[in-house]
């Protein structure tokens, strides 16, 4: 087991596994709502797993 470095979250598992990324443009291209690029990542089933939008972590880094 990894342990974090604060001691209370620990890894139990890690594992590589087959997955679909896609790159998709989004966005209406005004300030309120840029043209961005969404990464996605699906499931070989077409379950959406997890996304990562730009924007948002610009938002983030903002803060």
């Amino acid at each position: 087991m990894i342990k974090s470095n604060d001691g209370k979250h620990a890894c139990r598992t890690a594992e590589v596994i087959r997955v679909i990324h896609t790159n998709v443009t989004i966005g209406k291209g005004t300030p309120e709502d840029p043209i961005r690029l969404v990464q996605q990542y699906w499931s070989l089933e077409g379950i959406l797993l997890a996304f990562w939008d730009e924007l948002s972590e610009r938002e983030n880094l903002d803060e």
